[in-house]
């Protein structure tokens, strides 16, 4: 049986229950997150919704575009 990794990632350094401060997305945050995950080799990553939280896709497409 094989076994899947699966991490997730947000698009600033806080949780559901913080108020929602500065930037929408911190850029180098989500660097630094995908980072991690790639050298833990992570095998898929989630991205939250929230309604305090910027748009998934937005963080997905930074994401996937940044090598």
């Amino acid at each position: 049986m094989t076994v899947k990794i699966i991490g997730m990632v947000t698009a600033t350094p806080s949780a559901e229950v913080d108020q929602p401060i500065g930037v929408a997305v911190d850029p180098a945050y989500v660097r630094r997150f995908a980072r991690a995950h790639e050298d833990a080799g992570f095998d898929k990553v989630l991205v939250g919704y929230f309604s305090n939280g910027a748009e998934g896709a937005v963080v997905s497409s930074f994401k996937a575009a940044w090598r």
